[in-house]
């Protein structure tokens, strides 16, 4: 078993269970702009790693744009219409959780949830 430095545990106790995420600007998709917030349970695997993004708040921005960045991924991908919007919300987070575990994994960080609490057209 791998020990754990002082660091690594006083990091570990900051770093929180939840975190609440949101588009910073709308998705745009062929027949208009959506705004996203949600929630995601990140587990950090390597602290170490996660370090090299910087302090406590550079690491939660992190996380956040690498999730915003996979539902944008997603969504372009998808070009859902409005009703699969509202019809397959799971199945978008989970295509979402998906790619920003890819994202997230040089950084020793893996999504164990992600879920999209909004999903709204902006005007």
């Amino acid at each position: 078993m791998q020990s754990t430095d002082n660091g690594d545990r006083q990091q570990a106790s900051s770093f929180p269970i939840t975190i609440t995420w949101e588009t910073a600007a709308p998705v745009k998709l062929d027949y208009g702009q959506f705004h996203a917030a949600g929630n995601a349970m990140p587990q950090v695997r390597s602290f170490r790693r996660l370090s090299e993004v910087g302090e406590l708040d550079d690491q939660l921005a992190h996380v956040r744009a690498a999730i915003t960045a996979a539902l944008e991924q997603i969504l372009t991908g998808m070009q859902p219409t409005r009703a699969q919007l509202d019809e397959f919300p799971d199945e978008i987070a989970s295509a979402t959780l998906v790619a920003a575990n890819a994202r997230l994994s040089v950084t020793g960080v893996v999504l164990l949830d992600l879920t999209i609490e909004t999903l709204s057209a902006r005007a």
